[in-house]
């Protein structure tokens, strides 16, 4: 769009904004405030100047019948107001019972929700619109930082909001039974900053605490923030976590654990008191010396009854990260505290939220996979290692090679994705932004199909590789989601679901068209129930 479209899409007052919705000013405002109008702010205050595009207001004009919004009009174009129109009542009113008939008696659970929860949400306090309901296979996504929402695939294919909740500060979410009862729940960790004057120096920490959402609750069900005791704090600034649900205790009941910047985390529910409590935190690690977490995951990797957990970490120094020293560490929790039962050094930095196990070298245990970078020459090469359970490499795959740090964006999953008896990887890369697959031909790792994120220009987040028992289309899924920007802009909501046969094919797309143009920081895939392991 060209500088003089964009002006002349732009509305920039209440006059202007009314005047093409043809109605008064407190009419404007009152939509905003109950519907959700699409209206911007200069800044956060209520007296800010503010802005709307009209393309969005056709939108939500559009979108306001269904939604069971009196909509001020059925098209762009301004009309007056006759005795002639209230001929069209009656069709209107047909029109709204046929769409109430679709969406609720033809689909029952796929409700349309409006664009905004029905109620402001007070400052501060989470609130959904409606119970939390999840079935397997629906997309859950956090979009840091102000909510987290669950989509479920529709009849014809097409994935629609089923609930929310904001304003929750989640980077990452996970998925799984943490109350020893049946159904699943969703749990994020969430952080705030605070603040506080000692003497005349200004000290700042983040706050890192769990919410937890159930089946059947509205809002949060659990949490740990009125708990200082229960929660962890950061002194150097670093928003993102990551979370695993597992049982590495190998007692009744599953953990959940979280990594922040420097903390190992190990959370679990008190049946007898019905909270979740913190059971320990770790800060040091080799040498008593804290590291750089970047990314976790929880598996059974030997024959005991327990899982153990993986952490991806780099070292730190004087300056901060240092280069091409990053590790590995196995923990296996005794007594509610992680012990380091194994560290894997690596000549490389490891990549957020990309650590896996998985079964690509068919046969044996399974293998521990990262994405990676190396800094060398003053150019960092991208990277793919695999490592036995002993710590042996078994394969180093290099990408790309790239001369700015900035770029170094790459995530990773292990899964099935095709009839092969090994699992397969399926890396998203930035700059350039595309998907690769690989697969293990027996003697060494192999670049397969690529699928390029053509859209426009990307900065992925997450991916992820799920089931297709509902897709018969597709030999494998892939959930992919992050950040899309247009023209140098500002992150936009980005979530994509593809299907995998021979090769990547676009199943559905939904990029943008939110209110407060933010990004999709992680994805799951919800389920009802626990899987077998």
């Amino acid at each position: 769009m060209s500088a003089s479209q964009r002006k002349e899409n732009l509305l920039s007052s209440w006059k202007e904004i009314a005047a093409y919705l043809d109605c008064s000013e407190r009419t404007c405002r009152r939509w905003e405030k109950s519907y959700g109008l699409p209206i911007y702010r200069i800044h956060e205050e209520s007296k800010s100047r503010i802005y709307a595009y009209k393309e969005e207001l056709d939108r939500w004009l559009e979108e306001g019948v269904s939604n069971k919004i009196a909509a001020p009009k059925l098209s762009p174009r301004k009309f007056k107001w006759t005795k002639s129109l209230y001929f069209l009542i009656p069709i209107l009113l047909i029109a709204v019972i046929s769409v109430a008939y679709f969406l609720i008696l033809k689909e029952p659970g796929l409700k349309k929700l409006p664009t905004s929860p029905k109620k402001p949400a007070a400052s501060g306090i989470p609130q959904s619109i409606d119970p939390l309901t999840l079935r397997d296979n629906d997309i859950v996504t956090t979009e840091f930082p102000l909510r987290t929402r669950v989509w479920r695939k529709s009849k014809n294919n097409i994935y629609k909001e089923v609930w929310r909740i904001e304003p929750v500060r989640h980077s990452s979410i996970a998925v799984g039974n943490v109350d020893n009862k049946n159904d699943c729940e969703i749990v994020g960790p969430g952080v705030c900053r605070l603040t506080e004057k000692k003497g005349k120096r200004q000290v700042t920490q983040y706050k890192y605490w769990i919410n937890v959402y159930k089946q059947g609750k509205k809002d949060w069900w659990k949490t740990t923030y009125y708990s200082d005791s229960d929660c962890i704090f950061e002194e150097k600034s670093f928003e993102f976590s990551e979370i695993a649900i597992a049982d590495v205790d190998g007692e009744p009941g599953n953990e959940v654990i979280i990594i922040t910047k420097h903390y190992l985390v190990i959370f679990k529910y008190n049946t007898e008191e019905e909270e979740f409590r913190l059971l320990s935190s770790r800060y040091s690690f080799l040498n008593d010396s804290p590291m750089f977490l970047k990314s976790i995951v929880a598996c059974n990797i030997d024959d005991d009854e327990a899982e153990e957990i993986l952490v991806s970490a780099d070292e730190l120094d004087e300056l901060g990260t240092a280069f091409n020293k990053g590790w590995i560490l196995i923990f296996k929790v005794q007594d509610n505290w992680p012990h380091i039962y194994k560290s894997i050094q690596v000549d490389a930095n490891l990549a957020y939220q990309s650590l896996r196990v998985g079964d690509v070298i068919e046969g044996g245990y399974p293998e521990i996979i990262t994405s990676a970078y190396r800094l060398n020459h003053d150019i960092w090469n991208t990277l793919i290692l695999g490592w036995d359970i002993e710590g042996e490499k078994l394969f180093e795959k290099r990408l790309y090679d790239r001369g700015d740090y900035e770029w170094r964006l790459a995530h990773l999953d292990v899964g099935n994705l095709t009839s092969n008896a090994g699992e397969e990887i399926i890396l998203g890369h930035h700059v350039p932004d595309e998907l690769i697959y690989y697969y293990w031909d027996g003697t060494k790792l192999m670049e397969g199909s690529r699928f390029a994120l053509s859209h426009q220009h990307f900065a992925l987040s997450n991916v992820y590789i799920a089931d297709t028992d509902d897709e018969p289309d597709s030999l494998g899924k892939v959930i992919a989601c992050g950040a899309g920007f247009e023209g140098g802009g500002t992150g936009q909501f980005y979530l994509e679901v593809l299907g995998f046969n021979k090769g990547f094919f676009s199943k559905w797309l939904r990029l943008g068209g939110e209110r407060e143009d933010i990004n999709v920081a992680y994805a799951a895939l919800g389920r009802r129930h626990e899987r077998k392991k």
